[in-house]
């Protein structure tokens, strides 16, 4: 069984609260599952809980020098592991492309007993020879809700409408007013259109028609074009189309 996971969390998450929540349902639960994550959402032991594990060596969150070669960093990790251990080497999303390079060894043959946590927000956003070597775990909609990145949530609260209500406008034909686009950044937007997908994801499923499909289509239409980089006000303005 491959030893390293890789958690896709489809867009900016709190990645600080998901390590804690990977690293009380792998290490509490002996069935070795994931599907415990949700259930400890809400646990005020968390914190304590990782910090425990920190002390006794059993969760490893290193600093990497990206000045020094990745390649020799990850071999300070080659020792003897006598317990499960669990190593969170960050987010794929941020690898340069020799770094993500640097490690298909390490993830092919890592120690035994180290388990390697590594994250991204899309599939197509890792390279082929690393997605091979890992096993790879998209996180349900409502575990990804219960964890938005809170910064972005404040910054896009204050500059974009609410999702919800974005949602509600669309199903029902309704024009949407663009927001002031200056001092929108590029991942708001993307951030917020995720939302605004799941909701009518969720719409679709408790009331499937062809329309309220053809608003969820602009909506992915308009992330990609965002992603593409092409101009903010073209980007939103797609919302509004027929």
């Amino acid at each position: 069984m491959l030893q390293a996971h890789i958690f896709l969390t489809q867009t900016f998450v709190n990645q600080l609260k998901l390590k804690r929540l990977i690293a009380k349902a792998w290490l509490q639960n002996s069935t070795k599952t994931w599907d415990k994550l949700a259930t400890f959402l809400e646990d005020s032991d968390l914190d304590s809980f990782w910090n425990q594990q920190l002390v006794k060596g059993t969760v490893l969150e290193p600093n990497l020098d990206t000045k020094k070669e990745f390649t020799d960093s990850l071999l300070e990790f080659y020792v003897r592991y006598t317990k499960p251990t669990l190593l969170f080497l960050g987010n794929l999303d941020s690898f340069s492309l020799p770094m993500q390079e640097g490690m298909l060894k390490f993830l092919e043959e890592p120690p035994q007993n180290l388990i390697i946590i590594l994250f991204a927000q899309e599939r197509g956003n890792i390279l082929p020879t690393i997605s091979s070597r890992c096993q790879l775990h998209r996180l349900p909609n409502q575990l990804v809700l219960g964890l938005l990145d809170q910064k972005l949530l404040e910054q896009t609260k204050n500059k974009l409408p609410a999702a919800d209500s974005v949602c509600k406008h669309l199903v029902l034909h309704k024009p949407l007013s663009l927001p002031d686009l200056k001092n929108l950044e590029r991942e708001e937007i993307d951030f917020w259109l995720w939302q605004v997908q799941v909701y009518l994801e969720n719409f679709y499923k408790h009331q499937p028609h062809w329309s309220y499909l053809h608003q969820l289509a602009k909506v992915i239409k308009a992330r990609q074009l965002n992603q593409q980089n092409l101009q903010k006000k073209f980007v939103l303005a797609w919302l509004n189309t027929t």
